[in-house]
Parts: structure tokens; sequence; C-alpha cells
């Protein structure tokens, strides 16, 4: 793409948004519009312009907005774009996930990951999602029975993790029934970003620092999150493999 400095525009027009993690901290306190009015007004201005560009942290990033560009790098030249931008800190098993795999590395994970995508996979996995959303309906039911006032951000956040332990690790949490299972406040963890971790600031002020912090054992997940989702998995694995146990979900797939 293009590489620039700060007091270069290379014909791109700068979008002044200020930081990229303070806008996010700003959304999640709720204390200002965030990104999500942010991405609204930049369509809405640029949308009819050439790429604009806006800085994340240090590092420069352009925003296409061109519909023909969006099909060159999505579509006819995507073999080029395989590359990610590198987040320092992801350990553990994530270090050998897709969205951190570089080249050809990359390709060969996607070649065994994308066949579980199928339309006949997921459809097998249909029951799956079928329980969960089922034991969510029955939840609904009954606060209405009662005339209750509940949250349902809550209520949908809990369902949306039954689906994914049931699909994905072959675990049935039901959290929607018991708001005390581990599997499910460890995976919170991963969907909550910690603002009291230093590293997550450095990611953005001082990549090179980052980086040597990532050396040192730092990382932008919790340990004990890591050690338990790991251990569990691997015993699914490890049941799976002596056949003492069979589901249609994504490991079983795998």
């Amino acid at each position: 793409m293009v590489v620039w400095h700060r007091s270069v525009t290379y014909g791109l027009p700068k979008r002044r948004t200020g930081s990229l993690l303070l806008r996010y901290i700003k959304a999640r306190t709720g204390t200002t519009d965030g990104f999500i009015l942010f991405e609204q007004t930049s369509h809405n201005v640029y949308r009819k312009l050439w790429p604009f560009r806006i800085y994340g942290g240090t590092a420069p990033i352009i925003f296409l907005a061109d519909p023909d560009l969006l099909r060159n790098v999505l579509i006819r030249d995507s073999h080029v774009f395989i590359n990610r931008r590198t987040i320092e800190g992801i350990t553990g098993p994530f270090e050998h996930g897709l969205p951190v795999l570089k080249d050809e590395q990359w390709k060969n994970a996607r070649s065994i990951v994308s066949p579980t995508f199928s339309s006949a996979k997921l459809k097998a996995m249909y029951t799956l999602m079928n329980e969960t959303s089922d034991t969510y309906r029955d939840r609904l039911l009954e606060y209405a029975d009662k005339k209750e006032i509940f949250n349902i951000n809550t209520l949908s956040e809990k369902y949306t993790l039954d689906t994914i332990s049931s699909c994905l690790f072959g675990i049935e949490t039901n959290s929607l029934k018991n708001e005390n299972a581990t599997l499910i406040k460890h995976l919170k963890k991963f969907f909550t970003i910690d603002f009291t971790n230093i590293f997550l600031y450095m990611l953005v002020i001082s990549p090179r620092l980052a980086r040597y912090l990532a050396k040192k054992g730092y990382s932008i997940f919790p340990s004990d999150t890591i050690n338990y989702v790991s251990n569990i998995v691997n015993h699914v694995i490890s049941q799976r493999r002596q056949h003492l146990e069979r589901r249609n979900d994504f490991i079983q797939m795998m």
C-alpha cells in the first residue's frame, strides 16, 4: 500500500481523529461517540473520495472507500494481502492462530480450517445451536411470565457464549441457567479489554517496547485464561482421539 511519515500526506486526506485507543476507551466508558459514530462519520464524509489516512498509535492506517479498490484487495489481489499487522503479546496457542500466521504458514493453516466452514458441516452443528436457542427462548419466556425487568444484552451475551462453548469446545456451559460457569467467566475475559493492563497501551504508544515486554512474558490475554482454555481444548482433543466422545462441533470436524 502506501507508507508515509506524519509530516507527509502523499496526496491522502487526513482524518483528524486523534488516538484510536482513546476513542475506544471513551466508547467503552460511554463518555463520547467512540468508534461507531467515528466510522459512520468517516463513511459519510469520505465514501466519495480516495482512501484517507489515520494513525493507530504510531502505525499508519489507510481506510479504503472506493468499491473498485476494495474489490481488488479483498478478491482479485487477496493473495497479496495475506499478512496482517504484527501484534506483540500474542502468546501460547494463539501464536499459531490465523490472524497471526504469515505467508505459507497462513495458507497451510487456512487450507485445514476453511473446509470446516462448508455449508454441509455448518448444517451438522444446527442441532447444537438449536439446543442453546431453545434455552435462550425459555429464559425469555420466564421473564415474560413473571413480568420481570432484565438486561437483554447480558442474556444475549450468555446465549452467544453458550453457543460458542457448545459448537467450538463441545462443552455445555449452560450459563443461561448457571451464572457461575467457570469457562464462561474465562471466555468473557477474551472479549473484555482490561484498561489496567499497561501492555495494552505500550502496543499503541511504543511497539518496540511492547516487543521487548512480550519477550518477558507480557500478553494482551490473561495467563490464567489462556491456561484454562488450553487445558480444556487439550482434554477434549484427547477424548476425541481415544474415541471416548463424539460431537458435531468444530473440534470433531477438524
